[in-house]
């Protein structure tokens, strides 16, 4: 079961994303429908703009009915209410509720696209291992054509936070092509991910590009981090600094009003402030960012965020090389992914960045083999346990 299933509630659903608030009125008047429906459209309209404080609001009671799709509609709203709030692991907690309800409800699309959220959720705090546990039960979920499309998206999501930007940016190829040349096809997430693709690629322009189209639209939901990355990448490409005073729309969000409020910062050189609202940033995600300025693995670094806090300072990102070997070999990359990494990585996770595959158990003779040669080259202490590595 769906919403386009429930008849008047439908109706609703379908009023506030066509801006039919006059029609949304009147369906909340209407006898036929019941006051925890009443309160999931009202929130909806709130999400609509964006008042994501206003939904937590309406739905501070927890629903009346013994439905559960009523309840997984619920904390679904609940859950992304949260994560626009940066409270990800209340989301997280939400969203769980959500799978579950919709489960039993026998809503497999509901709890399709709770996953898709639990999986950008996971993605979010770096939690790649649980993201990509998300994207199995994704695929088991799918059926209809949306749906699909947006399990290849959070895929390419997935491969990309896992260091894959080459296998990511071949299913947005592949699967995707059709949509490139007619952004209108394309979805937000498509296109933030397309913009974090480029970006890495280095064409700027491109990535700019994808961002003027999204600030076109009438709506979007990460309307901060879109106006966020917009000004960055500008600065960027001109090298100048990005305004001292933040856009408004930035304002909005707490991660990205610390993140402007940190580069304004480090602009000005008040190192102190700085370093003030990048723990506050460090308390808001904790397993993403380290003190002193450091994202907590390499593929965090790389971000466009980091990269200017880098350029901010004079730094620049290390990329270890053992002297004598071929930059591209499987050893330098071994001892690359270990030496940009300050907590112990697992074997499933370094034969995955240094072979560039899902992991496969056939691969674990060769990763010993590589790692014993690492050894022997005595560049570093490797310390190992319970098949965790990490350079002493």
């Amino acid at each position: 079961m769906y919403r386009k299933e429930r008849g008047i509630y439908a109706e609703g659903f379908e009023s506030v994303k066509q801006r039919k608030l006059n029609r949304l009125e009147v369906i909340l008047k209407d006898k036929a429908i019941k006051p925890d429906e009443v309160r999931i459209l009202r929130a909806f309209e709130a999400h609509s703009r964006r008042d994501w404080s206003g939904i937590l609001q309406i739905l501070s009671d927890e629903p009346k009915s013994v439905d559960p799709f009523i309840w997984g509609e619920h904390f679904f709203f609940k859950g992304i209410a949260h994560s626009f709030l940066a409270d990800i692991d209340r989301a997280i907690a939400s969203n769980t509720h959500a799978i579950q309800a919709y489960t039993k409800a026998g809503s497999r699309r509901g709890a399709f696209y709770s996953w898709f959220n639990q999986c950008a959720y996971f993605t979010k705090l770096g939690m790649i291992e649980s993201a990509a546990s998300c994207l199995r039960e994704m695929k088991a979920y799918q059926s209809e054509k949306d749906e699909v499309e947006s399990y290849r998206q959070a895929e390419g999501v997935v491969l990309n936070a896992m260091g894959f930007a080459e296998a990511s940016f071949q299913i947005y190829e592949n699967h995707l092509s059709k949509d490139l040349a007619n952004l209108k096809a394309l979805d937000e997430t498509a296109i933030l991910a397309l913009v974090e693709l480029y970006y890495g690629r280095g064409k700027l322009d491109l990535s700019l590009e994808l961002l003027e189209h999204l600030m076109k639209r009438q709506y979007v939901s990460t309307k901060s981090r879109i106006h966020f990355y917009y000004f960055l990448f500008r600065a960027e490409l001109s090298g100048k600094l990005i305004p001292s005073q933040a856009p408004e729309v930035i304002m909005e969000s707490k991660e990205f009003r610390l993140k402007w409020a940190i580069l304004v910062a480090l602009q000005g050189g008040e190192l102190e402030f700085a370093q003030k609202k990048w723990e506050e940033l460090r308390f808001l995600f904790p397993r993403l960012y380290q003190s002193d300025f450091k994202a907590s693995n390499a593929q965090f670094s790389c971000d466009a965020f980091m990269k200017y806090i880098a350029r901010l300072r004079g730094e620049e990102l290390v990329v270890a090389v053992i002297p004598g070997l071929k930059t591209g070999s499987k050893l330098n990359k071994l001892y690359e992914v270990l030496s940009n990494e300050s907590l112990p990585i697992r074997k499933e996770e370094l034969i995955e960045r240094v072979w560039e595959v899902p992991y496969s158990p056939a691969l674990d003779s060769r990763f010993y083999k590589l790692l014993e040669r690492l050894r022997k080259k005595g560049k570093a202490k490797i310390i190992s346990q319970n098949h965790a590595y990490q350079l002493h």
